[in-house]
């Protein structure tokens, strides 16, 4: 029994020994520490640019205009960074899943990011009016110049399609039901919920001009003729001629293909129209791309439609970053 307690208090000593000794702490440098929590830190370049579909720099910029409308202050719980609450709602917005699944992944609850979804989504849709304009009567010249040169091939004998400023055409973004009396409206051809978003580009596939307030029975041409756009062409109060789908009218400004062309020219206009046009489906292809939460939105209706600006918004600041060389533009 001695023994025993004797081998106890011999273990107990040894412990307080080991306890009592100074920790060792080995000198890392500050430049390979990380902070495992801020996306910024934990991932690199490459990284950061396949988890988020932008580049650091970009969204660091983007944080920097609305950081203003993300510090107001709490009623209670623990303030988040502007910059992670706009990683959050990227991350979301970029893997297109549910938002229960992007509050696991961030340690909040799904209230907290459907409320981050919502207020990032605004602060970035006020800068709509910054970021998505109309050529101007000064800028016109070299859009026209670039457009015309998308089709001018002197091997095949193609010229280029004169006087275009951008392409139109119309995109379904699926929602949920929105409920309601007026919810079958918003069945389009397809059967499907969705919202038709109206959207010109010009030749850096940027967006020029949206439309997206339509439901998803609305047709293209009638989204068009209600437009602002519509309005602001036929007054002479903005430049150049669009090139649109069958779905659309011919005008003097709206220029559509021909349904059946024979003659030689008429064949060339066509090819000349599509092969133009087609920046419009182009530039739908990398908004849907970057942004897979448009495929399917869960969401309400009025944030549905804050969100598709606020990822139009932010695809032309990408777009911006690629196309940094044209000074045209004023940002």
């Amino acid at each position: 029994m001695d023994r025993r307690i004797g081998t106890a208090f011999d273990r107990l000593r040894i412990l307080e020994r080991r306890m009592g000794r100074p920790r060792r702490i080995a000198q890392i440098p500050l430049t390979r520490l990380r902070d495992r929590s801020d996306p910024m830190e934990c991932f690199d370049a490459i990284q950061f640019k396949a988890r988020f579909h932008i580049f650091k720099d970009t969204a660091l910029y983007i944080v920097d205009l609305i950081k203003g409308d993300l510090c107001a202050s709490l009623r209670r719980g623990t303030h988040i960074p502007p910059h992670i609450q706009f990683l959050i709602v990227q991350r979301f917005f970029c893997d297109g899943s549910f938002q229960l699944t992007t509050s696991d992944n961030y340690k909040v609850s799904q209230p907290t990011v459907s409320n981050l979804v919502k207020r990032v989504a605004t602060a970035i849709a006020k800068l709509r009016k910054r970021f998505i304009k109309y050529p101007t009567f000064a800028e016109a010249p070299v859009v026209r110049t670039a457009i015309y040169n998308i089709a001018n091939d002197a091997n095949s004998g193609t010229r280029g399609f004169p006087g275009v400023v951008g392409a139109i055409d119309g995109t379904h973004i699926p929602i949920v039901s929105p409920g309601g009396e007026d919810a079958g409206l918003f069945r389009n051809r397809k059967r499907v919920f969705s919202v038709n978003v109206q959207a010109v580009c010009d030749h850096q596939m940027i967006f020029t001009n949206l439309v997206a307030r339509w439901y998803g029975s609305a047709h293209d041409s009638r989204i068009f003729e209600n437009s602002k756009l519509c309005q602001d062409l036929e007054n002479g109060t903005a430049p150049g001629i669009l090139l649109g789908d069958a779905g659309y009218g011919c005008k003097p400004y709206l220029m559509p293909p021909l349904l059946r062309p024979t003659t030689v020219p008429e064949k060339r206009y066509n090819r000349a129209q599509i092969k133009t046009r087609n920046l419009i489906e182009r530039a739908f292809g990398v908004w849907k791309r970057k942004f897979p939460c448009l495929k399917f939105m869960r969401l309400k209706m009025k944030t549905v439609l804050i969100v598709i600006v606020a990822t139009a918004v932010m695809h032309n600041i990408s777009r911006y970053d690629i196309w940094s060389n044209f000074a045209h533009y004023t940002i």
